[in-house]
């Protein structure tokens, strides 16, 4: 029976490794972030050429367009649960450095933080010219 009790992990442990779990998701969430916004590129892309297309039909023009702002808004809604998440890991990470006695580490957190600012930047852009070519095409 003592062999058991000696086996088990201490507090400190499962502290820091919940802690590298932590850090962990925060690193993947990185890649997760610039492939949705890799993604959302390729589909603006491709939206935006059959869009401006010169044997594009006005309705169709008006297809795309409304298409292309229904896309802008679902980016707006990934980043603000992009933001939400980053803010809930940072809770998590500094109740735990702070059980652990340890320094934050959040540099990836601050990298999500910069990658979703940059997302609402570039999809506010990216609305505004969906927005002008409805305009035109209506």
């Amino acid at each position: 029976m003592t062999d058991t009790l000696e086996k088990r992990p201490s507090t400190e442990e499962v502290t820091f490794h919940l802690l590298k779990l932590k850090l962990d998701e925060g690193t993947n969430l990185v890649g997760h972030y610039l492939k949705a916004y890799a993604f959302f590129l390729a589909i603006t892309g491709v939206l935006l050429k059959f869009a401006l297309d010169d044997h594009a039909a006005g309705e169709m023009r008006k297809v795309m367009c409304a298409f292309g702002i229904l896309l802008c808004l679902l980016g707006f809604l990934v980043c603000y649960f992009g933001e939400s998440l980053r803010r809930k890991l940072r809770k998590d990470i500094c109740s735990l450095s702070e059980l652990l006695q340890a320094p934050v580490l959040d540099s990836n957190l601050s990298t999500i933080k910069y990658i979703v600012i940059a997302a609402v930047c570039f999809t506010l852009s990216v609305l505004t010219m969906w927005v002008v070519l409805l305009g035109r095409a209506l």
